[in-house]
Protein backbone atom coordinates (compact mmCIF):
# COMPACT_ATOMS: atom_id res chain seq x y z
CA UNK A 1 0.00 0.00 0.00
CA UNK A 2 1.47 3.57 -0.93
CA UNK A 3 2.88 4.74 2.78
CA UNK A 4 0.93 8.30 2.04
CA UNK A 5 -2.55 6.55 2.07
CA UNK A 6 -1.82 4.36 4.99
CA UNK A 7 -1.06 7.25 6.67
CA UNK A 8 -4.36 9.26 6.40
CA UNK A 9 -6.02 6.57 6.74
CA UNK A 10 -5.13 6.15 10.13
CA UNK A 11 -7.46 6.95 12.85
CA UNK A 12 -10.39 9.73 12.25
CA UNK A 13 -9.09 12.40 10.71
CA UNK A 14 -12.63 13.77 10.52
CA UNK A 15 -12.53 14.80 13.90
CA UNK A 16 -9.23 16.72 13.80
CA UNK A 17 -10.76 18.73 10.48
CA UNK A 18 -14.01 19.67 12.52
CA UNK A 19 -12.00 22.04 14.11
CA UNK A 20 -10.89 23.58 10.70
CA UNK A 21 -14.18 24.33 9.88
CA UNK A 22 -14.17 27.74 10.34
CA UNK A 23 -10.64 28.47 8.73
CA UNK A 24 -11.93 26.32 5.52
CA UNK A 25 -15.00 28.66 5.20
CA UNK A 26 -12.95 31.95 6.15
CA UNK A 27 -10.86 31.33 3.07
CA UNK A 28 -13.34 30.17 0.42
CA UNK A 29 -15.39 33.90 1.23
CA UNK A 30 -11.48 35.73 0.87
CA UNK A 31 -11.37 33.83 -3.12
CA UNK A 32 -14.30 35.69 -4.42
CA UNK A 33 -15.99 32.53 -6.03
CA UNK A 34 -18.88 33.19 -8.34
CA UNK A 35 -21.65 30.60 -9.42
CA UNK A 36 -20.72 27.96 -11.93
CA UNK A 37 -17.08 27.95 -11.02
CA UNK A 38 -14.89 24.84 -11.60
CA UNK A 39 -12.56 24.48 -8.77
CA UNK A 40 -10.48 21.55 -7.93
CA UNK A 41 -9.54 20.83 -4.27
CA UNK A 42 -6.26 18.46 -4.11
CA UNK A 43 -5.55 16.78 -0.91
CA UNK A 44 -9.50 18.10 0.10
CA UNK A 45 -10.06 15.52 2.99
CA UNK A 46 -13.61 15.49 4.05
CA UNK A 47 -14.23 18.79 2.41
CA UNK A 48 -13.15 21.46 4.83
CA UNK A 49 -12.50 24.38 1.98
CA UNK A 50 -14.52 22.35 -0.77
CA UNK A 51 -17.95 22.46 1.28
CA UNK A 52 -17.63 26.40 1.56
CA UNK A 53 -16.53 26.79 -2.29
CA UNK A 54 -19.56 24.87 -3.41
CA UNK A 55 -22.20 26.80 -0.60
CA UNK A 56 -20.71 29.90 -2.62
CA UNK A 57 -21.57 28.52 -5.87
CA UNK A 58 -18.68 26.82 -7.34
CA UNK A 59 -18.59 23.61 -9.19
CA UNK A 60 -15.99 21.30 -7.06
CA UNK A 61 -14.30 18.33 -7.47
CA UNK A 62 -12.38 17.44 -4.04
CA UNK A 63 -9.42 14.62 -4.86
CA UNK A 64 -7.93 12.79 -2.00
CA UNK A 65 -5.34 9.92 -1.33
CA UNK A 66 -7.65 8.13 1.87
CA UNK A 67 -10.52 6.41 1.08
CA UNK A 68 -12.28 7.39 4.26
CA UNK A 69 -11.85 10.76 3.91
CA UNK A 70 -13.28 10.48 0.10
CA UNK A 71 -15.97 8.69 1.55
CA UNK A 72 -17.07 11.38 4.84
CA UNK A 73 -16.92 14.44 2.06
CA UNK A 74 -19.46 12.67 -0.66
CA UNK A 75 -21.78 12.24 2.77
CA UNK A 76 -21.16 15.93 3.94
CA UNK A 77 -21.92 16.80 0.57
CA UNK A 78 -25.33 14.58 0.43
CA UNK A 79 -26.40 15.55 4.09
CA UNK A 80 -25.99 19.50 2.96
CA UNK A 81 -27.62 19.05 -0.60
CA UNK A 82 -24.89 20.05 -2.21
CA UNK A 83 -25.03 18.38 -6.33
CA UNK A 84 -22.09 20.72 -6.95
CA UNK A 85 -19.81 19.31 -4.86
CA UNK A 86 -18.37 15.70 -5.07
CA UNK A 87 -15.31 13.84 -3.78
CA UNK A 88 -12.56 11.02 -5.48
CA UNK A 89 -9.79 9.42 -4.65
CA UNK A 90 -6.92 9.82 -6.24
CA UNK A 91 -2.93 10.53 -6.17
CA UNK A 92 -2.00 13.98 -6.75
CA UNK A 93 1.65 13.00 -6.46
CA UNK A 94 3.89 12.78 -10.00
CA UNK A 95 5.66 9.76 -9.82
CA UNK A 96 9.25 9.59 -10.34
CA UNK A 97 11.12 9.76 -13.32
CA UNK A 98 11.80 6.56 -15.09
CA UNK A 99 14.76 8.39 -16.81
CA UNK A 100 12.95 8.62 -20.50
Amino acid sequence: MNPNKALWEKGDFTRISATMRDSGEAFAKSLGITKGLKVLDLGCGDGTTALPLALLGADVLGVDIATNLVEAGNIRAKEASLANCTFEEGDCVQPASTGR
